[in-house]
């Protein structure tokens, strides 16, 4: 069964900074991956979130396995997205 995508506000904000294709292929890839294979996901050393890389951009998240719910928290480059986290 699929986990729901729940983007969060500065989540959406590091969405509309990226190029319109980018974004759309970073949407795409969340979607995809929440469908099938959510335990896919990477877990970030000493944080509860995981990350999806979708080329030179990383992709924060917090999944709830008991409301099948995935948070997408942060998205952006490589460099500067585990700031602040």
């Amino acid at each position: 069964m699929p986990y729901a995508v729940i983007w969060t506000e500065k989540a959406l904000k590091g969405l509309k900074r990226l190029p319109r294709e980018t974004a759309a292929r970073i949407i795409a890839t969340v979607e995809r991956t929440c469908d099938n294979h959510p335990d896919r996901l990477q877990q970030l050393r000493g944080s509860p979130y995981f990350k999806l890389r979708v080329g030179k951009y990383r992709v924060i998240m917090d999944l709830s396995d008991e409301a099948m719910i995935v948070y997408v928290i942060k998205v952006g480059k490589r460099e500067n997205v585990y700031d602040n986290i």
